[in-house]
């Protein structure tokens, strides 16, 4: 295997036009784009590690990973959407940002927080979400669980980008059609 090496500021620029390419046209999918936001950065795994307070293997694994599909089985609210922050004077990592930031996901992820916030839930509530764009509309699809797993109820909405009320509508209706057992685990 061929040892790591920093890439030239060439390489780098190169890298973040190909990277805002395959954004722009919907060509940059998880876990590849882990990679390429890393390289993007030209940055090493160690160094992508420490800037997201995770570790190298950490990072390593997110970056082999493997989905299930969303129709064996739906992910918690929010789950590998990758969030970044950065300084306001740090123009470097903004380019780099803004070349993978995609409206039509910050949009989803807003409508599976939402849902998630209307419940009363947290990181810890058992509750899967998924939001994704189908036929113009986004499309929701959430599942809450008892602690136990066994009771389970589901549901589907459907909204425009922006509107999180219909989220938070399924979130209520959720819960008002939920067993005992479901809704006390629930603060809304």
């Amino acid at each position: 295997m061929a040892r790591w090496r920093k890439p030239t500021k060439e390489e780098i620029l190169e890298n973040r036009r190909t990277l805002a390419e395959r954004a722009r046209t919907g060509d940059l999918r998880l876990p590849e784009a882990v990679v390429e936001i890393r390289r993007g950065l030209g940055l090493t795994q160690d160094e992508f590690a420490k800037t997201l307070s995770l570790t190298r293997r950490q990072v390593a694994e997110i970056e082999a990973g493997t989905a299930i599909p969303t129709e064996v089985m739906l992910p918690a609210p929010g789950q590998a959407v990758i969030g970044m922050e950065c300084r306001t004077n740090d123009t470097r990592t903004q380019s780099v940002l803004s070349t993978v930031s995609n409206g039509i996901t910050f949009n989803c992820v807003m409508a599976e927080r939402a849902f998630t916030r209307a419940l009363g839930g947290t990181c810890h509530s058992p509750v899967a979400a998924f939001c994704a764009f189908e036929d113009g509309d986004l499309r929701l699809r959430a599942q809450l669980f008892s602690e136990d797993g066994i009771d389970m109820v589901e549901g589907r909405a459907v909204m425009d980008c922006g509107d999180d009320s219909p989220a938070e509508e399924l979130a209520r209706s959720l819960l008002a059609e939920a067993p005992e057992s479901i809704r006390r685990l629930f603060g809304a």
